[in-house]
């Protein structure tokens, strides 16, 4: 029994680490970017080819439109699995790639823009910032409200699982 503690403890930052991707695995498809054409194509078609955006922003003027997906891939960093220290120093690496498709005031798609990032961020400070963004889910009420205006079904889940995406 001894002896079972201390691998325990050893072992714990390896059990709870693993590498997840999650958010819209297709936006690295180039053949998906092909269905559309700036000018020509609308919101629902952007819908078609992508499904229920992530966030929705509007001008201040509400003149046009930004929809955005996410897709996220996290791993465990390097000092995860360093015993004792990856309790403290462990965190998680994640490469954030960001799509934004902005449109006119008729939505027609105008402009699309990718964004990837690479970030690291240690267990704590992710979990202080989930804890401080609390309960709040603003991206999901813009979204449930842009997706009744173009009369398409609104996932409340999916909203849910990219909360917390920086």
């Amino acid at each position: 029994m001894k002896f079972l503690r201390p691998v325990t403890l050893l072992l714990l930052p390896l059990l709870l680490a693993g590498c997840a991707t999650y958010g819209n695995k297709t936006l690295e498809d180039p053949k998906k970017y092909l269905n559309l054409r700036e000018g020509v194509s609308t919101k629902r078609d952007v819908y078609a080819v992508f499904g229920q955006p992530h966030d929705v922003d509007y001008s201040n003027d509400k003149a046009r439109c930004l929809w955005t997906y996410f897709k996220v891939e996290s791993s465990p960093n390097a000092w995860t699995y360093v015993p004792y220290i990856g309790l403290i120093a462990g965190g998680v690496n994640e490469d954030t790639t960001k799509v934004y498709f902005f449109f006119d005031s008729d939505d027609r798609l105008i402009r699309t823009q990718t964004n990837k990032k690479s970030d690291s961020e240690n267990s704590w400070v992710a979990e202080a910032r989930m804890i401080s963004q609390g309960n709040r889910d603003d991206r999901a009420v813009r979204v449930s409200q842009e997706m009744a205006k173009i009369g398409k079904p609104f996932d409340q889940k999916l909203a849910h699982r990219v909360k917390f995406v920086r």
